[in-house]
C-alpha cells in the first residue's frame, strides 16, 4: 500500500496536481502508519472497515476520515484499472466495497466569544514571555481567520492587491467599505471569494 500511496502521488491524474500537497503528504503518512505495510491483494471490507474504527477511536472527525478513506478508495481504484504489475497484470482485480461514513455537518463551527478572549489572552501571555518571537503577527492572523473564515492557506496567500473597494450599506446609506479578495487559484472550491472587512 505504501507503494501505491507513492505512485497515486507522483501521478498528476491522482493527486499529483491536487491544490493541498501538504494535506495530502499528511494523509499519505497517516494511512501509511496504518496500512502501509500490508499487500493492496489483503485490503478487504472488513480491514478498510478497521481502519475507519481506529481513525475513529483515534478521534478523527467523520469527514475527515472520509476524506481519508476517499483517497484510500482513489488508490485502490488506480490499482484495479490503471496500475499494472510485471506482467502487465492489474494489481488488484477488483476494489473491495468501502465502508459509510456518516457525516453530520450541523455542527456550529465557531468559537464563542468567550473562548475567543480565552485565545487571544493565551497568545497576549506567550507574547510576555517571548518578547523576541512575532507573537504580535500570530494574533493579526488569528483575528484575520476568525473575521473572515478563511483557511490557513487561503489567509497566507493575502497581500496588498488582496483588498479590494466596493461599498456596503450601512444604517446612513452606502459607505465605500474594504473587502479582501480571493481568486480562484487559491481557494478549495475553485470559485473567487470576497469577504468585507471587518472593524478589526
Amino acid at each position: 500500500m505504501r507503494q501505491l500511496f507513492d505512485r497515486c502521488h507522483t501521478d498528476k491524474k491522482v493527486w499529483g496536481k491536487a491544490k493541498s500537497q501538504a494535506t495530502i503528504r499528511s494523509n499519505i503518512r497517516l494511512l501509511n502508519e496504518r496500512i502501509g505495510d500490508e499487500l493492496v491483494s489483503t485490503i478487504t471490507k472488513k480491514r478498510l472497515q478497521k481502519l475507519v474504527d481506529d481513525m475513529d477511536a483515534a478521534g478523527y472527525a467523520p469527514a475527515s476520515i472520509k476524506r481519508k478513506m476517499d483517497m484510500v478508495s482513489k488508490a485502490l481504484r488506480m490499482a484495479c484499472e490503471e496500475y499494472e504489475d510485471d506482467k502487465g497484470n492489474p494489481l488488484l482485480l477488483a476494489r473491495p466495497p468501502m465502508p459509510r461514513i456518516e457525516i453530520d455537518n450541523t455542527k456550529e463551527r465557531f468559537l464563542s466569544h468567550d473562548e475567543e478572549t480565552l485565545v487571544f489572552a493565551a497568545i497576549d501571555a506567550r507574547a510576555l514571555k517571548e518578547p523576541q518571537r512575532p507573537w504580535a503577527r500570530l494574533r493579526m492572523y488569528v483575528r484575520l481567520l476568525l473575521d473572515t473564515a478563511f483557511r490557513r492557506g487561503e489567509a497566507l496567500t493575502l497581500n496588498t492587491n488582496s483588498v479590494r473597494w466596493g461599498t456596503r450599506e450601512t444604517e446612513t446609506g452606502d459607505v465605500e467599505w474594504p473587502y479582501l479578495y480571493l481568486p480562484k487559484e487559491v481557494t478549495k472550491n475553485g470559485k473567487p471569494h470576497m469577504v468585507p472587512c471587518t472593524e478589526a
